[in-house]
């Protein structure tokens, strides 16, 4: 792990290893409900309900991403925006002030 450190100048956090975690979690389950002593029925309900739970959670965070990327896609239109303006007026300063000397 130092090693990692020094080439890179990073750490790993914990949001790097979340979605691992997530996904081991999932199959953890997975594996437990269908090694669980239950009849099929029980457990083709208890998975068919766990599967709707866990699209319902990735359609949310989907959504959610998608409005974070456009947020950040629209403060950075605005920055360009704003800087292109101010590029303009600095511009505009200089070749007045080149006239007036």
């Amino acid at each position: 792990m130092h090693d990692l450190q020094e080439n890179y100048g990073t750490t790993r956090s914990s949001q790097a290893i979340k979605p691992q975690f997530m996904v081991g979690a999932l199959v953890g389950a997975g594996l437990a409900l269908l090694l669980a002593p239950a009849n099929g029925r029980d457990t083709r309900r208890k998975l068919g309900a766990t599967a709707q739970r866990l699209g319902t959670n990735a359609k949310h965070v989907m959504g959610r991403t998608r409005s974070m990327v456009e947020g950040i896609k629209n403060d950075a239109r605005s920055a360009f925006q704003s800087g292109r303006e101010e590029f303009k007026r600095s511009r505009g300063r200089e070749e007045s002030s080149a006239w007036s000397a």
